[in-house]
């Protein structure tokens, strides 16, 4: 993870970076709260808008911004000063912008692109079926959690320590 000189990241901001999808955060960048930015690079001088998400891979280019509650999706590329409106979807490379209420617009142009969410984060393939997918993408990331918090305390929600 690398964050710029002069950026904010304000409260209750979910900032994730891993070894294939490092985060990188320009100069003078606003990261606004509940914002979640994921393994994606950001150029100098963005604006990212409370609740606003931007996906693995996306890249958001110089002085764009990126409106409350919307979602840069995995891999899209957003052109230098762009504007993505508030709860619309960016996808695509270049990033094309689309309305709430146009899932099937949106599906459509994820699969032109060729991003498939599961494969793409978790590295499965592609070939099974949903269910198979999720069941092995969930097997690998429960995996990796409990190895990367092998010290970690378990709390029981009954209170009785076990």
């Amino acid at each position: 993870m690398r964050i710029g000189a002069g950026s904010v990241t304000m409260q209750n901001a979910v900032l994730r970076g891993t070894v294939p999808h490092p985060l990188r955060i320009g100069d003078r960048v606003l990261a606004g709260p509940h914002t979640q930015l994921t393994g994606c690079t950001i150029a100098d001088e963005v604006f990212i808008a409370a609740g606003a998400m931007v996906g693995n891979s996306a890249h958001l280019g110089r002085a764009a911004s990126v409106a409350p509650g919307a979602v840069v999706h995995v891999g899209a590329i957003v052109a230098p000063q762009a504007r993505i409106p508030a709860g619309w979807v960016a996808v695509g490379d270049p990033a094309r912008a689309y309305p709430p209420g146009q899932a099937e617009a949106i599906r459509t142009a994820l699969a032109e692109t060729g991003w498939s969410f599961l494969p793409f984060i978790f590295g499965i393939d592609d070939a099974g079926g949903r269910r198979d997918q999720l069941r092995t993408a969930l097997a690998r990331y429960t995996a990796a959690m409990a190895c990367h918090h092998r010290q970690d305390e378990i709390l029981h929600a009954c209170g009785c320590g076990r």
